[in-house]
């Protein structure tokens, strides 16, 4: 498999796993709504908030390693 490919793959995969996560977070908050009991209201809270962290961790992860990239090609020059 060519470079590039690989990198489309891969762009793909973790753009999937983002919009998992995201997905779950919203069903989360609709069943937060939904729940009377407190404690069942702050586990739910909580996998909302992990769903969202590892989304936002895993776009940070991408920015970081465009970032590297871009450094990489204006130190060659």
């Amino acid at each position: 498999m060519s470079e590039k490919s690989k990198e489309e793959v891969e762009e793909a995969t973790k753009d999937f796993i983002v919009g998992r996560l995201s997905v779950i977070a919203r069903e989360l908050d609709i069943k937060i709504s939904e729940v009377v009991n407190e404690k069942q209201k702050k586990f739910l809270e909580k996998n909302r908030n992990q769903a969202i962290h590892m989304a936002m961790k895993i776009q940070n992860h991408d920015t970081m390693i465009e970032l590297e990239k871009e450094k990489s090609k204006d130190e060659t020059n």
